[in-house]
Order: C-alpha cells, then structure tokens, then sequence
C-alpha cells in the first residue's frame, strides 16, 4: 500500500470524525494473501499492520480478519454488520483481489477457485454484504477497497462483463 494513502485516509479520518468523542468506533480489517500461486499478494498483510495502531489511537475497536474462506468471509462480515448500532461509526477495509460487475464490487475470499464456472457463484457483493445492510441512518460509514486487480485478469478467464476492480468503481 502507498504510504501516502495510507496517511491521507488516516488524516481525513480523524478531521471528519475527530480523535475522541463519545460513540463507538469499530473497525473490520480484512487482509487476503494466501491465494492459489497464481494470485499470491504480498502487501495485505503489512497494510493490516500499518492500520491497526492509528486506528486504535483514534479510538477504532478493531476485528482483523485474515485469508478467509468464503465462509469466514461471509460470517465475519456478517458479525460485523450485526454489532453496528446507531450513532457508531464504522470502517470496513478489504485488502486482497477484487472485480466489478454491473458496479458492483466483488471480494475475492482466498480459496477462490480459479475454474469458477461463474464468479459470482463465489465472489462476495461489497454492497450486498455491507454496503446496503448498514445503509439505515445513524451508522457513520467509511469502506476502503485496496484490490489488486492485474493478477485477476491474467489469471482468471472472466466471461463478459466482468473486469478486475478499477479504480473509481466503489460507490
């Protein structure tokens, strides 16, 4: 990860949300490397790392999630989604290989299949599994999406319409 972006979003959040205050923050870092050979990362993890100690400064409980299955990813997302009550604010960041379809964002878990027959069979919806969950009012929202994308479209055979996540592309 840059480490300018990393500042940048770390400063932004603590003008607009402030260092203190009252209500409950919660953080959901979600870290995927360990992919097939052909998709291995080597960045999510030290992201993971670099976030976790100014987030906790700025008063963020924090939940790390790291190279889940497609099961743990939608339990863990799931968890997250559940523990958020109005008036808190929330950041969910996904670190790992994403795509798009339609708009939407697809979170690749790690045991990604690379003969998928359809990705969606296996991609999660950022905006199913977050996204329009967490859309009631109250609930203070910041998603970051650091996806690679290269690797994807060498690697997988995406039928058309899909892409890997550029981007832009998370509302």
């Amino acid at each position: 990860m840059h480490r300018f972006m990393l500042l940048f979003l770390l400063g932004s959040m603590a003008i607009l949300w402030g260092q203190g205050g009252t209500s409950s923050k919660k953080a959901l870092l979600i870290a995927i490397w360990d992919y097939t050979p052909e998709l291995k990362l080597e960045s999510p993890k030290a992201a993971v790392s670099q976030l976790t100690a100014p987030l906790e400064r700025m008063g963020f409980h924090i939940t790390k999630v790291q190279n889940p299955s497609r099961q743990q990813l939608i339990e863990s997302l799931s968890a997250f989604r559940e523990s958020l009550k109005e008036g808190e604010t929330a950041l969910l960041y996904f670190d790992g290989h994403g795509m798009t379809l339609d708009g939407d964002t697809l979170l690749l878990p790690v045991d990604y299949p690379l003969n998928a027959r359809d990705p969606l069979d296996y991609a999660l919806s950022l905006s199913e599994r977050f996204v329009r969950p967490t859309a009631r009012s109250g609930i203070r929202r910041f998603v970051m999406f650091n996806a690679c994308r290269s690797q994807v479209e060498t690697a997988l055979k995406l039928r058309s319409g899909f892409r890997a996540y550029q981007p832009g592309d998370v509302q």
